[in-house]
């Protein structure tokens, strides 16, 4: 999860060709590491992958947390069931250049306001986030 030094985090909305979640918005960037890939190396393919943020642009990845969700997707009925790495950093340079067979937006927002918009419109958001957010905001390492 990256955020901006100022309190907001960046968010993706995922692209409409996503087989699961498809057009909700989920934390900075999500992506599966290889057979013995290191967490924060995958991290960081997935964020020049999805959103062209390059290590230059970025305090060092830093591994938050982790844990295991489980969760069924009501529009196309597949299923996730997966261990969730969470790391974070702050965006320090550049902005965001969304690679669109992965990303349809991103924008930055408090992490009150996002809050709240989970609570009113959990749908609109990946199933994951809100823990995403928890252990993000718990990390010692998380700018704010």
């Amino acid at each position: 999860m990256l955020n901006d030094g100022a309190g907001r985090v960046l968010l993706q909305q995922r692209a409409a060709g996503k087989t699961r979640f498809p057009n909700r918005w989920s934390n900075t960037c999500c992506g599966h590491q290889e057979p013995g890939q290191d967490t924060a190396e995958a991290a960081l393919a997935r964020l020049i992958d999805e959103l062209g943020i390059t290590p230059g642009q970025l305090t060092p990845l830093a591994e938050a947390g982790a844990f295991h969700y489980h969760a069924t997707d009501p529009g196309t009925g597949r299923v996730e069931d997966e261990w969730d790495h969470v790391l974070v950093a702050t965006l320090a340079a550049g902005v965001p250049v969304p690679a669109a067979a992965e990303v349809s937006d991103c924008r930055w927002t408090d992490t009150a306001v996002l809050r709240a918009a989970l609570r009113a419109d959990p749908d609109g958001y990946t199933p994951w986030l809100t823990r995403v957010l928890d252990i993000a905001e718990r990390s010692t390492t998380y700018d704010r």
